[in-house]
């Protein structure tokens, strides 16, 4: 279970403007000890873990990359509603509707499903 769900329940309510400063004040604080683990092989997971947003993987630097990581820590402990749903769920809907050639996996990003629509006739 990733670290977000074990924190959202104490910040999914609160005033967004407020989250947002404590989200702030928390990457400012850790940047400089996720600028180390950064530099791990797939230290960037690491930082996610940590609720440090890091898109150090797609070679974004400097103040660009800190400002995502304010944006994306408070995107991942804002939300009020969050139904996380396994690859097998994706599979089963796919399967529901009918899909077919059906692929879904796990990415850094959450699941991804590939499936084809029937022919139609």
């Amino acid at each position: 279970m990733q670290t977000k769900y074990w924190v959202r329940p104490f910040t999914r309510r609160m005033n967004p403007d407020r989250l947002y400063g404590r989200v702030q004040r928390w990457v400012d604080f850790m940047w400089p000890l996720a600028k180390i683990i950064r530099r791990l092989p797939k230290g960037y997971a690491i930082n996610w873990r940590l609720l440090v947003a890091d898109y150090s993987f797609l070679g974004l630097q400097g103040q660009m990359l800190k400002e995502w990581s304010y944006l994306d820590t408070f995107d991942m402990l804002a939300p009020r509603y969050d139904r996380p749903a396994t690859r097998e769920t994706f599979g089963q809907w796919a399967v529901q509707a009918n899909l077919t050639d059906i692929d879904a996996y796990y990415s850094p990003h959450g699941v991804v499903l590939r499936a084809r629509t029937a022919k139609r006739s």
